[in-house]
């Protein structure tokens, strides 16, 4: 393989905002519409709680952490238990990231630089998988999804990355440099030979404090033009960008 000019070896790409991402915003808003949530309140009541957060360090799980936001918004109301039954969970967890999707052209980016010699890695800031929602092997209950679509309550895709490191492993969240030394480190891998991939601006910027080549995404276009900028160009077996 011939590395690009700045010796590129290898990738690592945050998950939700980057590949995975809300394309159809209509079903979180209809949920607002039902829990009487201004526009944006069911992300914030979700991501910016702190349960979301302890979820994400490993200090609980998914399901206690989606149990406590369902019951902190009222659904299902007058419920006596302290935790949701896992139907309810499941049918919430359904519907909020039923707009969301994968980007196919990432992902066939990322096949294509991986079967051109390209080290790929995840690193993602993220809740443990959602049992109740996933068989043993961590794939989707749901016999008819492919293993290329998105499963809801989990994160990455197997066997799409040489390796996946999340945040509720290792106990710390980007932007904690430990985070991106740990996948550097899982990859055998100098900073200066790696580019990042984040679409938080702070994520970004804690990278680039490691010493890694760090990308703000904003769409896929920027990327490739950023990527390329880097020396690195897309698998040659790709087209160009769309926006």
């Amino acid at each position: 393989m011939t590395h690009s000019k700045t010796d590129i070896r290898a990738l690592i790409f945050d998950w939700g905002g980057v590949l995975q991402r809300t394309v159809d915003p209509s079903p979180r808003q209809a949920l607002e519409r039902e829990l009487g949530l201004s526009a944006c309140g069911v992300e914030r009541a979700v991501f910016e709680n702190p349960a979301w957060t302890k979820a994400s360090l490993g200090l609980c799980s998914a399901e206690e952490a989606w149990s406590t936001i369902l019951k902190e918004l009222g659904r299902p109301p007058q419920q006596r238990s302290d935790r949701c039954n896992d139907e309810d969970i499941a049918a919430f967890v359904q519907r909020f990231f039923a707009g969301d999707r994968l980007d196919p052209r990432l992902v066939a980016w990322i096949r294509g630089w991986r079967a051109e010699g390209y080290a790929v890695a995840l690193l993602s800031n993220a809740v443990p998988p959602l049992a109740i929602m996933t068989d043993d092997t961590g794939t989707s209950r749901q016999n008819e999804q492919r293993s290329d679509e998105l499963q809801p309550g989990r994160w990455g895709l197997p066997g799409l990355f040489d390796l996946q490191v999340f945040s509720y492993q290792l106990g710390v969240l980007k932007p904690d440099p430990r985070a991106y030394r740990a996948v550097l480190a899982k990859l055998d891998m100098p900073a200066a030979n790696a580019v990042f991939v984040d679409d938080a601006l702070p994520n970004v910027l804690g990278a680039r404090e490691v010493g890694l080549h760090a990308l703000h995404f904003t769409g896929v276009t920027p990327l490739a033009a950023d990527l390329a900028r880097l020396g690195l160009s897309l698998p040659s077996s790709m087209g160009d960008a769309d926006t």
